[in-house]
């Protein structure tokens, strides 16, 4: 059974699904962020479904609000059976969840009621969760709320990066959509457990900031969350540093938390709230992420530095 689909996607999460819609169903529309500046130059850049879709010879639409009345017109003009969202970023308002003739199916990255909202994957990892997985829901008014068609789920391993979490789910994702609409005919919704609802907002500037205070194990999970990008970081020496990966040493210091110690080739460990940290790669603000040793070639041995 074909579906005529219009898909709304932005990250590169979103792509696999994208491009398994166009060899499976009759995608008719595509939905994604408006280009954005990047990188050093602040040139616009597409979103990576723009992209994939522009490969394709699709002409995405890129509203910045789906409060638009042309960009409802238009989707509404091209009957679609299904919107399927990935990732997209733009909340749907409650006059579009009757546009397609079936319904909007969301691939959300956690085991919904669990991690509802922007950032599930760092929020699984910010909290240790020892697994995690795929939900495919239909949309409903409340955000993240509507009736699981069905889950998928997978383990989550102590040195897990946002990065290779969100690749596997980008997978997981686009299997349990398409199995969800093979047999669309059979499918039972379950509803959320209410009492069970956690939510996990948009990752802001003041989630980046290492706080040496916390534990050794909750920084280390905010670096594996938040790797590379948007980077866990600190100041060194008033240089903006990000952590890019760390592991927890069995060992406590008595010294004041964010105290780094340097000691020649043998590396680099700060001080934290509770343990100890040994820095393994790192970015100094405007240059290439670097191994510790090469980061620290020219540096006299010093002891005692804070990180703040």
């Amino acid at each position: 059974m074909r579906f005529r689909v219009v898909f709304a996607g932005t990250p590169d999460f979103a792509v696999p699904t994208f491009e398994a819609l166009l060899k499976t169903h009759d995608v008719v529309g595509i939905l994604t962020q408006p280009d954005r500046p990047k990188g050093r130059g602040q040139s616009k850049q597409p979103t990576p479904v723009a992209r994939s879709a522009r490969h394709t010879g699709f002409t995405p639409l890129t509203p910045v609000s789906l409060d638009d009345p042309d960009t409802t017109a238009a989707v509404r003009d091209l009957n679609p059976d299904f919107i399927v969202v990935a990732a997209y970023g733009l909340l749907f308002p409650e006059t579009w969840l009757h546009l397609p003739n079936q319904g909007i199916l969301n691939v959300h990255p956690s085991l919904l009621p669990r991690w509802r909202g922007a950032s599930p994957i760092e929020y699984a990892l910010l909290h240790g969760d020892s697994e995690t997985g795929i939900s495919i829901q239909a949309l409903i008014k409340r955000l993240d709320a509507g009736p699981v068609l069905r889950q998928v789920r997978t383990a989550i391993s102590e040195r897990e990066t946002k990065s290779s979490l969100e690749t596997r789910l980008a997978v997981l994702g686009t299997e349990a959509l398409l199995s969800v609409l093979s047999e669309w005919t059979q499918i039972k919704p379950a509803h959320q457990d209410e009492s069970r609802a956690t939510y996990a907002p948009k990752i802001t500037p003041r989630d980046t900031r290492i706080r040496w205070s916390s534990s050794a194990t909750a920084i280390e999970r905010q670096i594996r969350a938040l790797q590379e990008q948007p980077g866990a970081w600190t100041s060194l020496c008033d240089r903006r540093v990000k952590i890019l990966d760390a592991h927890v040493l069995p060992i406590f210091q008595l010294a004041i938390p964010g105290t780094a110690t340097f000691q020649g080739n043998s590396g680099l460990k700060v001080t934290t709230g509770h343990g100890t940290l040994a820095i393994d790669r790192l970015q100094s603000e405007g240059a290439r992420p670097l191994p510790v040793q090469e980061w620290m070639r020219g540096m006299r041995e010093v002891s005692g530095i804070r990180l703040i």
